[in-house]
């Protein structure tokens, strides 16, 4: 089990308007069910689930890679689309397959592992991109029926990815710690004399 000290997670935050549609999406989830754990963080798509630096000097080291990596990618569009389900137990809306999604955070997560230090036992390698809705507080008696109203409904959402954010636990909740701009950086032409 993971301790709270020094513990961080990166993710990328939904454009305004959908994040305001998935909180709503929470509200009615915790007005009918009284289920408010999925409550406590605002809309995202985990990048990389929580992971330990060996120790508090290695956040400069970290925020340093999180903007060289973000100074190579230029903004890209996700889709949200439909409510899902993980192992009956977990609430949650899909994120489309992006080629674009999957190649920053199969290169963020190397960047975390040979140049930050986090252990690879750590690192999540399977990467399922979505929004979590609803979970941990829900009975598993009652997965079903919150699963049934919302398996059939739609949603669909796009945005511009435009930050990698990057949390920490205070040891009593998470905080937004960093919010890295993606702007790759135009190349300069060489002229030949």
């Amino acid at each position: 089990m993971l301790t709270k000290k020094n513990l961080y997670f990166l993710a990328i935050l939904p454009d305004p308007i959908t994040s305001q549609r998935v909180a709503d999406i929470k509200e009615d989830i915790f007005n009918q069910y009284g289920y408010s754990y999925g409550q406590r963080l605002p809309a995202h798509i985990t990048l990389q689930s929580p992971f330990i630096l060996p120790d508090e000097g290695n956040e400069i080291k970290l925020r340093r890679i999180l903007f060289e990596l973000a100074g190579k990618w230029k903004p890209f569009r996700l889709k949200v689309c439909n409510f899902d389900s993980i192992e009956n137990r977990v609430l949650t809306l899909d994120v489309c397959h992006s080629i674009d999604l999957n190649a920053f955070q199969a290169e963020l997560t190397s960047l975390l592992e040979k140049r930050a230090g986090v252990p690879l036992t750590q690192l999540s390698l399977q990467f399922n991109p979505h929004i979590t809705l609803a979970h941990r507080d829900i009975p598993a008696e009652e997965f079903d029926a919150l699963w049934d109203e919302y398996k059939s409904r739609k949603f669909d959402a796009s945005f511009e990815v435009h930050h990698l954010v990057l949390f920490k636990h205070d040891e009593t909740e998470w905080q937004l710690l960093d919010a890295v701009k993606l702007e790759k950086k135009k190349e300069k032409l060489k002229v030949r004399a």
